[in-house]
């Protein structure tokens, strides 16, 4: 705009406009009605000029809480969605719980009680609790298999200049018609410290005889690349039962063995009939020492 005190020329359309008291009312009017491109811009670079006085005029602690305010607005609207499955602290709480039933010997059932879902809808609220399915397949496929991994590596370092020494033990519960064949492995890390390894709990689905067990035994051995030779000697824990005969675990593991594994046998429990002990121990073959 130009012209005379009084008058004001649009550079625009060349029109003369009213600016008495020196005010520019009449000229945004014009601007606004007839150029509303160029009123735009006007109005966009005022409205900067106000911002930046007023970020001059503000002390830091103003400043400071401005930024705050902000920041609580966004970070609300972030935390109103739970966390995906991608998400790295779902995914950190994922293996945390599934440690934890491993470690605590804990039912896969024990993620959908009612006290665990509280107390994770209070610790951790955006974290969205699985069902059992999961956590199970986590332990039985990822977390298995890298622990299976870092065993191996364990005992095939000790099999280069070492035999192992072995505990097993013929487990069952007749009410649940369930019987399980042990085996752990015994070492010594290299800071001379005894350790040990579960390696297997296989299911015996076949009457207890000497050549079963024997059988089974191998086959957890093969699972782990251990063959007879590499077995330094085998402490059997019998639990005797009314149908488990103590022989025929002592034979699964000395008659049979052609390596001359040494067989050591600790009768830990024996229920049997009328409190009286089971017969078969009176004609288990002599072990070697």
């Amino acid at each position: 705009m130009s012209k005379s005190s009084d008058l004001a020329q649009c550079l625009l359309c060349k029109k003369d406009y009213s600016r008495k008291g020196r005010r520019t009312t009449s000229l945004k009017n014009h601007l606004k009605s007839v150029h509303k491109e160029q009123f735009e811009v006007l109005m966009a670079r005022e409205t900067k000029k106000l911002e930046e006085k007023i970020n001059i005029e503000k002390t830091p602690v103003q400043k400071s809480k401005t930024d705050a305010k902000q920041r609580n607005v966004a970070e609300y609207f972030q935390s109103a969605k739970l966390w995906g499955a991608s998400n790295p602290k779902a995914k950190k709480l994922d293996k945390c719980i599934a440690e934890m039933l491993v470690m605590d010997d804990l039912p896969f059932s024990h993620v959908e009680d009612i006290g665990f879902m509280r107390l994770m809808t209070e610790a951790a609220p955006l974290y969205s609790l699985k069902q059992r399915n999961f956590y199970s397949s986590m332990i039985c496929s990822d977390m298995y298999e890298s622990v299976f991994k870092e065993i191996k590596l364990i005992i095939d370092e000790v099999k280069q200049d070492n035999k192992l020494p072995f505990t097993t033990e013929v487990w069952s519960d007749t009410s649940a018609g369930v019987s399980l064949l042990s085996l752990t492995a015994h070492t010594i890390n290299k800071e001379f410290e005894r350790t040990n390894f579960v390696l297997g709990a296989e299911p015996l689905e076949e009457r207890h005889t000497g050549e079963y067990i024997s059988k089974m035994f191998d086959e957890m051995l093969m699972k782990w690349d251990i063959s007879r030779t590499n077995v330094h000697c085998v402490l059997l824990l019998i639990r005797i039962r009314w149908h488990i005969s103590g022989s025929n675990a002592v034979r699964a593991l000395g008659d049979d063995n052609p390596t001359g594994t040494l067989v050591f046998t600790l009768v830990v429990q024996a229920m049997v009939a009328q409190g009286s002990c089971d017969s078969s121990l009176t004609s288990m073959p002599p072990t070697d020492w």
